[in-house]
């Protein structure tokens, strides 16, 4: 069994950061809260940058952290609505030991469902932040988006293991952070003094 699509979409789109989650199996029944588990995972990887940022540099990349997501079930149809935590810290190492570090939080929550038979046009929410550390200084990237996506909820609609991801329909809402590091690579040679 692996994750629902409507999650898949709604993780990509929040988490902004491939995490490379496996797929993970449901928990047996709701919590005493109502709520369903749907993953918990924790990441513990190291993977080698070739050519980082086109800066002709391979780097270490080390990514630690957690990820949880889980269903509520809300309103007279009883719809599943997805909430996910994610929390991160990448360290990226240089060849001469110049360390980086990104930690990262973010929320991402269904705000709205609107339901037209088994088709579901989902409104969700991430909010949260990173900052990247440098030995040349300190970024900060906090802010909210909103964003849309479609998904069939194959005539079971509080089930959604079985939905099946239509589209994409993008932000409603762009970022409404600062943005210190949206060009991850303009940013990346800032910290490091190479801006």
């Amino acid at each position: 069994m692996g994750l629902p699509k409507k999650l898949l979409s709604t993780a990509a789109v929040a988490a902004g950061v491939v995490l490379g989650l496996p797929a993970l199996p449901a928990a047996a029944g709701p919590e005493a809260s109502g709520r369903i588990l749907a993953f918990t995972e924790d990441v513990d990887t190291t993977v080698t940058g070739e050519d980082f940022c086109g800066l002709g540099i391979d780097v270490e990349i080390h990514d630690v952290g957690r990820a949880r997501g889980f269903f509520t079930f809300r309103g007279r149809e009883s719809i599943p609505y997805f909430t996910g935590t994610f929390h991160i810290t990448t360290t990226i190492t240089e060849e001469d030991r110049t360390t980086v570090t990104i930690v990262g939080n973010n929320v991402d929550k269904d705000q709205r469902i609107e339901v037209d038979g088994d088709i579901l046009t989902i409104t969700g929410t991430a909010a949260g932040g990173a900052i990247m550390t440098g030995p040349e200084g300190r970024l900060r990237n906090p802010g909210m988006i909103r964003y849309q996506f479609v998904v069939d909820s194959n005539g079971t609609l509080q089930d959604p293991e079985d939905d099946v991801f239509l589209e994409d329909l993008g932000p409603t809402q762009g970022s409404t952070g600062l943005n210190e590091f949206e060009d991850f690579c303009a940013g990346y040679r800032a910290v490091t003094g190479r801006s």
